[in-house]
């Protein structure tokens, strides 16, 4: 077990924030006890030298592996950018690039105080390992879109993802350039129907006409 002394402490109850200054204690990935905790003996002890130790960040829209485009052309308006810029070199990327990309955001994001991600991009083999070798939480996104994947290949990814590794996750989802009258929906809404999973719908203009339940993460 690890024990944490000598700091600050902040709890989420209630949708209310409480500070206060007691040990915490943990076994594993599971916090096992606040306060003394007497009897018990730990594998390491860490001084917070009066620092505040405080829940973890979750981000919840991320293309981690996009590090690459970081500061790029970034003075270009939006579509140019995507377009011209963008698409080219995503369209060289390979299942090695993700995995390294994808490893440089999620030691940035540990880094900053973040533990887990909702991350949308391909290469979604390359993002799981990336993940489990960083000891990182990431729930991935379906990148089903009108130019790349398919609604066979999502079901392929949620079955197994789903059921591979603790840290990681896959949600079904599709991306805001599908409209929702698109024929691409009709299969996503069949297999929502048959077996009664929610999907993450991303529309920005058409909000409105999604009905499906945005999923959540713990």
């Amino acid at each position: 077990m690890i024990r944490f002394y000598n700091g600050s402490v902040l709890t989420l109850q209630q949708d209310q924030m409480n500070i206060t200054h007691q040990e915490v204690w943990v076994d594993g990935n599971r916090i096992v006890c606040l306060g003394a905790n007497p009897g018990a003996k730990a594998d390491r002890e860490i001084d917070l030298n009066g620092d505040l130790l405080m829940p973890a960040f979750k981000n919840a829209h991320t293309h981690s592996a996009m590090t690459f485009g970081r500061s790029f052309s970034d003075d270009l308006p939006l579509q140019s950018w995507l377009y011209d810029k963008i698409f080219p070199l995503e369209a060289k990327l390979t299942a090695e690039d993700i995995y390294h990309l994808s490893r440089l955001a999620f030691l940035e994001y540990l880094e900053s105080g973040i533990s887990a991600c909702f991350d949308m991009y391909y290469f979604p083999e390359a993002m799981a390992k990336a993940a489990m070798d960083a000891g990182f939480r990431t729930v991935m996104c379906g990148a089903v879109n009108n130019f790349k994947e398919s609604p066979a290949l999502l079901e392929e990814y949620y079955n197994t993802y789903n059921n591979d590794h603790p840290l990681v996750s896959y949600q079904l989802g599709s991306t805001q350039s599908i409209p929702p009258t698109a024929p691409l929906w009709r299969p996503l809404r069949r297999w929502q129907r048959s077996t009664r999973r929610r999907f993450i719908c991303t529309p920005v203009r058409r909000r409105a006409r999604c009905r499906t339940a945005l999923a959540a993460t713990a």
